[in-house]
C-alpha cells in the first residue's frame, strides 16, 4: 500500500467516525440533569431502632426498593435512587416541580408489625400449641415450602373454631380475605395495605 492509498484511507476512517458522532449526536436526546433540568433531591440517614440496633446493607437495600416503587408512582422519568455510605440514600427525582408532594411520597414511614406467631397458632381442638413443633413448624416456621403450616391454612384452621373475645382486644370483628385458588391470605388485620 503506498503513502497516499493509507493518508486516503485514515482520513475516510476519520470522516466516517465523524459522521457517526454528528448523527448520534443529533439523533440521540440529550438527557438533562437536575443542575440543567432542575428537580428535586432527597438525602435519607438511617437510623438505628430498638427493633433493629444496627443498620445494615440489606435494610438500606430493601428501603431502597421501597423507594423506587414510590418514585415510579410518581410518574418521574429516569430517577435516580443510590446508596451513599453506610446508612444514606439519595433520591434525585429530575423535572419534579412539588417537592413538598415529592418529600411526602418518597419519605412517608412505612409501618412493620411484629407478631408472635407461635402461641397464636390453634392447634387440634382449636387450642394454641406452641410447644408442638408439627403445629407452629418448629424453627422452620414461615419458610414457604419447608413443610411448615403457612399463614393461609393457619388463617383457614382458625376460622373452623369458634369465635373468641379476646380481653385485651381493641377491635370486634376481624377478616382476612383468601384467594382459594392461590391458598393465599390477601388482607386482614395487620396485613400492609397494597
Amino acid at each position: 500500500m503506498t503513502d497516499r492509498r493509507r493518508n486516503l484511507f485514515i482520513l475516510l476512517l476519520v470522516a466516517g467516525l465523524l459522521i457517526g458522532s454528528l448523527t448520534a449526536a443529533v439523533v440521540k436526546k440529550t438527557r438533562l440533569g437536575l443542575d440543567l433540568q432542575g428537580g428535586v433531591e432527597l438525602v435519607y440517614q438511617a437510623k438505628p431502632t430498638k427493633q433493629a440496633p444496627t443498620v445494615t446493607g440489606d435494610a438500606l437495600t430493601r428501603a431502597i426498593d421501597i423507594m423506587r416503587e414510590r418514585v415510579d408512582q410518581l410518574g418521574v422519568s429516569e430517577p435516580e435512587i443510590t446508596r451513599l455510605g453506610n446508612n444514606q440514600i439519595q433520591v434525585a427525582l429530575p423535572a419534579v416541580k412539588n417537592a413538598d408532594e415529592a418529600q411526602r411520597q418518597v419519605g412517608t414511614t412505612a409501618q412493620l408489625f411484629f407478631y408472635d406467631w407461635e402461641p397464636n397458632v390453634l392447634g387440634p381442638g382449636c387450642k394454641p400449641a406452641p410447644s408442638d413443633a408439627n403445629v407452629t413448624g418448629g424453627p422452620s416456621a414461615g419458610n414457604p415450602g419447608a413443610g411448615t403450616l403457612s399463614h393461609y391454612d393457619a388463617v383457614i384452621r382458625a376460622s373452623k373454631c369458634p369465635e373468641k373475645n379476646l380481653p385485651n382486644s381493641s377491635s370486634g370483628d376481624q377478616f382476612y380475605l383468601v384467594n382459594d385458588k392461590t391458598k393465599s391470605v390477601l388482607d386482614g388485620p395487620g396485613e400492609p395495605a397494597d
